[in-house]
């Protein structure tokens, strides 16, 4: 070709004679050994070649299997990803429906609570009124008692036999006691007929009745009435003191329920702030990771495609610059042909200059004996810095190749390693962000019926309050009521049967 700066003098052997050192003489020809090693040195040369050929495309077919498995691999995370998010997306909507749910249990707990705070206020006013008529009742039986006891006194006797009676009460034939005795009574009315008057008690009338009755001996019927009435007593002390242990429970209770109601409160706070850092936390927060992974897995996509995408172009290069050499080694394979046939021309003319000269004595030809250039001269040693020159550059670019298909699936492995490490984190950091949510909520709902229950509790404790204070503050007073109201029904008792008339 026209850019071989050899061609020309390969391709004429006059020009070839001139580069050998012009004039004929005896030559030894080195053709055929420098042909042989040429042509050894193409063969292990091509050899080289269609082993570098195979190995490149061994490793071509390995990249490309590497390449659909990765590309299979990031489809089969995309799919893993998009059943993610329909399965969170079916875990929000089962979270909404529950909280309807708990909303509409709610509003049936506040209607519940509602009536059975109404039933509780009806239940106090009750109790109340109760309190005060047992509080009436009792000041009945101390007023009855004192009847009692100043029917019974010697001064009532006394009395009794100053004051004159009604015909109803006169009984004439009778002994001077049974005077003594029907004043008594007199006296005993009045004093009833006065008390019951004044506490507007139906008890102490009924027992003035009772004694102004025509019966010649009313107190059995007065007796009957003050046993009922120590029943009272008894029955009223029963129902004091299981009112007074009753309250004392249910405070003791109330209080103690309250306080682990508190306590539930403080714990479920300190778990939704520790549940807020896992979720939100700026560092370390389940959200922040989440965020942090996705992009990590763009980025690594994006590497992947970018390694690829150079790798290709690398080995693009590669291919370029070995058919470069190859297309060397055809131009010094032609060279060395073109060198074989002027090597054997240079030889024949030799031949033929040796049989001129012994016909003939020409002085010209006697100047020098032309014997060819030493080992293929110049010519030769330049051809070899040639096929050395490629060689090593054609071994260097194999290397290099080779280097950089290591290096590359080096970094292709690392990055799918890292992509499948990154697709675990985001799957786990998004079921650890459902987890957590449902945890939220579910606290926060514990928290406020924790909160509504200790209301509750609250509430009731000062609906009891007043009752319970009443029976508190009150207990030993009413005790001690009840026993001096038990000595004097006694008294009285003993008195009346004392009476002549009884």
């Amino acid at each position: 070709p026209a850019s071989n700066p050899f061609s020309k003098d390969f391709l004429s052997p006059k020009d070839g004679l001139a580069l050998l050192g012009g004039a004929p003489g005896n030559y030894e020809s080195q053709s055929g050994g420098v042909l042989g090693v040429l042509t050894s040195t193409r063969d292990t040369y091509a050899k080289d070649l269609e082993t570098l050929q195979q190995t490149e495309a061994s490793q071509k077919d390995a990249f490309d299997k590497m390449t659909a498995t990765l590309l299979s691999e990031k489809k089969e995370l995309a799919e893993l990803l998009r059943i993610t998010e329909a399965s969170r997306a079916s875990t929000e909507e089962e979270i909404e429906t529950r909280k309807s749910q708990l909303k509409e249990a709610k509003e049936n707990l506040a209607t519940e609570t509602d009536l059975k705070a109404q039933e509780e206020k009806m239940l106090a006013s009750k109790t109340a009124v109760y309190e005060q008529r047992k509080s009436l009742r009792s000041e009945e039986e101390t007023a009855i008692a004192q009847a009692i006891a100043v029917l019974n006194s010697d001064s009532s006797f006394a009395t009794f036999t100053a004051v004159k009676t009604s015909p109803s009460f006169l009984q004439l034939g009778r002994s001077t006691g049974l005077a003594k005795s029907v004043s008594r009574r007199g006296q005993a009315i009045q004093f009833l007929r006065e008390e019951a008057h004044a506490r507007s008690s139906t008890k102490l009338a009924h027992l003035a009745v009772l004694l102004s009755s025509e019966s010649a001996n009313p107190f059995g019927k007065v007796l009957g009435e003050i046993e009922k009435m120590q029943e009272t007593i008894v029955a009223e002390g029963k129902a004091d003191r299981k009112k007074f242990d009753w309250c004392a429970a249910e405070r003791a209770k109330s209080k103690e329920s309250k306080s682990d109601k508190e306590t539930q409160i403080g714990s479920f706070k300190a778990e939704l702030l520790e549940l807020k850092g896992t979720l939100t936390g700026p560092v370390d927060g389940l959200e922040a990771t989440l965020t942090k992974a996705e992009e990590d897995l763009k980025e690594n996509e994006e590497d992947q495609e970018k390694e690829t995408a150079d790798r290709k172009k690398e080995n693009k290069e590669y291919q370029k610059s070995i058919a470069n050499l190859q297309n060397a080694q055809g131009l010094v394979d032609k060279a060395l042909s073109v060198l074989k046939k002027f090597y054997a021309k240079v030889a024949l003319t030799q031949v033929k200059n040796q049989a001129s000269e012994q016909a003939t004595e020409d002085p010209e030809y006697d100047e020098g004996d032309f014997k060819g250039q030493a080992n293929g001269g110049k010519v030769q040693e330049l051809l070899k810095a040639v096929l050395d020159d490629t060689a090593k550059e054609e071994a260097d670019a194999h290397k290099a190749e080779q280097d950089a298909q290591i290096d590359f699936e080096d970094r292709l492995a690392l990055l799918t390693r890292s992509a499948e490490e990154l697709g675990k984190t985001i799957t786990d950091t998004q079921k650890a962000i459902a987890d957590a949510k449902v945890k939220v909520t579910e606290n926060k709902e514990m928290k406020a019926d924790a909160e509504k229950e200790k209301k509750s509790i609250e509430e009731y404790l000062e609906d009891i309050k007043p009752q319970c204070d009443f029976i508190t503050k009150n207990l030993d007073q009413r005790k001690a009521n009840r026993a001096g109201e038990t000595k004097s029904l006694e008294k009285a008792i003993e008195l009346i049967k004392g009476t002549p008339a009884y």
